[in-house]
C-alpha cells in the first residue's frame, strides 16, 4: 500500500497481486528448446478516503501503470 496520484487525484494504491516477470529460458540445443518469457503481473485497487475508486482505476494509462509498478518496487 502506498500513496500516489492519478490524473492529479491523490489516492492510495493497494497491490492485491504481484509476480515478477521471467526472461526466456533455453532448455536445450534444438529448435524450440526454450520456454517463453513470462510477463510481469501487477494487480491493484485504488482508494480515495478509504473508499474504493474503480472509476479511477479505469483512467490509469500505460504510463501511469508503469509509474505505479515503479513506486511499488521502490517501496519493497
Amino acid at each position: 500500500m502506498f500513496s500516489t496520484a492519478i490524473d492529479d487525484i491523490k489516492c492510495t494504491c493497494v497491490v492485491t497481486y504481484y509476480a515478477p516477470g521471467a526472461p526466456m529460458r533455453i532448455t536445450g540445443w534444438g529448435f524450440g528448446d526454450a520456454e517463453p518469457p513470462e510477463p510481469e503481473e501487477f494487480e491493484f485497487e485504488l482508494y480515495i478516503d478509504n473508499k474504493r475508486a474503480p472509476w479511477l482505476e479505469d483512467r490509469v494509462s500505460d504510463f501511469e501503470l508503469d509509474q505505479l509498478i515503479s513506486q511499488f518496487k521502490d517501496s519493497h
